[in-house]
Parts: C-alpha cells; structure tokens; sequence
C-alpha cells in the first residue's frame, strides 16, 4: 500500500527525489545534516509531501543552486532563500516547511 502511494505520488509530481550527486538540495529531518534525509532537483514542488511536511530542521545545496521555502502549500505563507548549507534552520523556520523551488545558475 505505501509503496504504490510514493508511486501515485511520483507520477502526480509530488514527489521527486534525486541522488545526492545530482541533488540541487538536500533536506534533514534534524539539526547538524542528520536524521532522515531527502534530495530533490531543480525545479518547484508545491507540496512537501506528509512525509516531510513540516520536519526539516538543516539543508545542504549544491554550490550553484539556491532554494527557496516556504511555511504553506503552493508556495503560500512566507518565504525564506537560502544559497548554502544551513546546519541549523533560523528561529521560525525549523519544522515549518511545506513547499519549495530550487534553481540553480
């Protein structure tokens, strides 16, 4: 049952993963890079998914990619940029992120 969910969930589009090689960003359920983690490319997501909805607390991106976060769905609520690795999210930010767009130059 899980397993065809993530595939109902990857065929929508709302999830995407990637390695770590060819990852814009990394995302870690805890401080420090630890904890569970999940790699997304470029591109928007306009939904985390449940299962990372709201638990990310550090980010890791590749050196010439940036993201963009927001606290709600389609990109609602407020937004935050990051250009580099955040081994701690800022004050508001941890455990708050829905949705996402990383580019990369």
């Amino acid at each position: 049952m899980i397993g065809k969910l993530w595939v109902g969930l990857f065929a929508l589009g709302v999830v995407s993963a990637s390695s770590r090689a060819d990852a814009c960003v990394t995302f870690y359920e805890d401080v420090n890079y630890e904890g569970a983690s999940v790699s997304a490319g470029i591109g928007d997501n306009h939904w985390i998914a449940s299962e990372w909805n709201d638990r990310i607390s550090s980010l890791t991106l590749d050196p010439t990619c940036y993201v963009e976060v927001f606290q709600n769905v389609e990109f609602g609520g407020a937004g935050w940029t990051f250009s580099g690795n955040t081994a701690r999210l800022p004050d508001g930010w941890d455990n708050t992120i829905s949705s996402y767009s990383c580019k990369c130059f």
